[in-house]
């Protein structure tokens, strides 16, 4: 939520956290071109509960449900996955702006979240 300050220039932005139990994404919504800029382009980090430690990656859809990417080859930390996207889809372009759909496929078993993003 962005909230504009009297002078009509400064804004505010403020994010929430959710616990990874079982699924959340960081920052959201995602601003490509202004936050969390790594080499160039910004990241938003999608973290999963799995502590019996099974494969899982994410598939990341726009609005009209087509795959826009897969992620793998996530990251351990403690008893959760960490995976990082920076906004493109498998042919290396930025996305649009808008809502995406964002699926974990772990053992067998789907959960869904959503991801508002920014370009």
């Amino acid at each position: 939520i962005s909230i504009i300050v009297e002078n009509g220039m400064t804004t505010t932005v403020h994010r929430f956290w959710e616990s990874a139990k079982p699924f959340s994404a960081y920052p959201n919504p995602f601003f490509i071109n202004d936050y969390n800029l790594v080499g160039g382009d910004g990241h938003v980090r999608f973290i999963y509960s799995n502590p019996e430690s099974f494969t899982g990656s994410i598939d990341i859809f726009d609005f009209a449900m087509d795959r826009v990417i897969q992620l793998n080859n996530p990251h351990k930390i403690d008893y959760e996955r960490e995976l990082i996207w920076n906004g493109r889809n498998e042919y290396n372009e930025k996305v649009v702006n808008g809502v995406y759909f964002c699926r974990l496929s772990l053992n067998g078993n789907y959960f869904w979240t959503k991801l508002a993003v920014v370009n």
